[in-house]
């Protein structure tokens, strides 16, 4: 994770950006299971420093997307510099949180641990069933990559088996609609009658039917 920010701090890739993105998404699902397994919040409020960072470079990266996805209506980002100099205030901070983390983590049981695995996927499906606002999508897909993430690390115990490929066919599906949402939000002033964002929210619908039988095989 840190290697990847300190790359990015110094060449300002974005796949560097994109890989740190990555990295603390995978720990915060790991943090989030363990937290609700134990019932807690200690986990996750270690992360609070990393947490900071990860929301202003996802200004960045949003940013990056819609330069990319409409590169003649949109200014170029000039706020690098600024999140450069966010990461080196808090870099201790960072560097604290980690050992912190690495000091509270324990085992796992399976029990409780397969009722977080299907507690998430019926909210999931839930909300998908009952959308009613984009943010209530884009936390489905927050959860689901959670879901996969946690899932390598402890397939072996669980007593389900992730249908992964659909998952992550209804995680991309998302988004796509998620990346179109950056450059054309509702009301826009360039929005056309030929709604993509609309089209690929259709999709969606069409895809999470029976989502929660979709998304898992039983052992």
């Amino acid at each position: 994770m840190r290697f990847h920010l300190q790359s990015f701090l110094k060449s300002e890739d974005q796949e560097e950006l994109h890989r740190f993105r990555i990295q603390v998404k995978k720990i915060s699902a790991f943090l989030r299971l363990l937290d609700h397994i134990n019932h807690d919040g200690k986990h996750i409020k270690c992360f609070k420093p990393v947490k900071k960072v990860f929301r202003r470079s996802g200004k960045l990266r949003n940013s990056y997307i819609a330069r990319k996805l409409k590169p003649d209506s949109l200014p170029e980002n000039k706020s690098a510099g600024s999140f450069r100099k966010l990461v080196y205030r808090r870099w201790e901070k960072i560097k604290k949180a980690n050992l912190a983390i690495r000091r509270k983590i324990k085992g796992v049981k399976p029990a409780p641990l397969q009722r977080f695995y299907r507690s998430e996927l019926l909210q999931v499906a839930l909300s998908l069933k009952q959308l009613r606002s984009d943010d209530q999508l884009h936390d489905c897909r927050k959860r689901i990559k959670g879901l996969l993430y946690n899932y390598k690390r402890f397939k072996e115990v669980l007593d389900m088996a992730l249908n992964t490929r659909y998952l992550e066919q209804v995680e991309e599906a998302i988004g796509k609609w998620h990346d179109q949402l950056l450059v054309n939000p509702p009301n826009s002033p360039d929005q056309t009658e030929e709604d993509p964002t609309g089209k690929l929210k259709s999709r969606i619908t069409r895809l999470t039917r029976n989502f929660y039988q979709r998304a898992l095989y039983m052992r």
